[in-house]
């Protein structure tokens, strides 16, 4: 049996690239909000955070900036651990196989503008196969623009 997730976020800071055993590996996490009604009408806001590694990738680390949305896929796992203050805490993560950018993080603009930072056009997909020198151009080219059937 294969496990695998699916979540859609924002990355809570830059993606990190480091090198381990002379492979490379994006580090970064990606929280999640949902709002709810309680029974007594209070609206609640709850956010989980998934730390992520995205291996042989380094080519979309410029993208991966903080506050841009995203859907991630792969394989979690979870690791508990006793912090400084003794209690034991859960760290969320997720191996990724796939990454699609939803939307850039929006550059401060005059009002009533709309520009994103540095991103490729929404919708791009990248998966670690995908990612070669030859098709890089093609996994940033047109595509089109899936952030609007994904339900939030």
């Amino acid at each position: 049996m294969h496990l695998e997730i699916e979540i859609v976020g924002n990355i809570g800071s830059d993606a990190v690239l480091k090198e381990t055993n002379g492979r490379k590996v994006l580090n970064f996490s990606v929280a999640h909000s949902e709002r709810f009604k309680k029974q007594d009408g209070t609206i609640t806001e709850t956010t989980t955070w998934l730390n992520c590694s995205y291996w042989d990738a380094e080519k979309v680390a410029p993208y991966l900036k903080k506050g841009t949305t995203i859907l991630v896929k792969g394989k979690p796992s979870v690791n508990v651990y006793q912090n400084k203050q003794g209690h034991h805490v859960a760290d969320l993560r997720c191996q990724v196989s796939v990454l699609r950018l939803l939307s850039g993080k929006k550059e401060e603009s005059a009002p009533g503008t709309n520009t994103a930072a540095t991103t490729p056009p929404n919708g791009s997909v990248h998966t670690a196969a995908a990612l070669s020198a030859e098709n890089l151009q093609n996994t940033f080219g047109d595509q089109p623009n899936l952030a609007d059937d994904l339900l939030f």
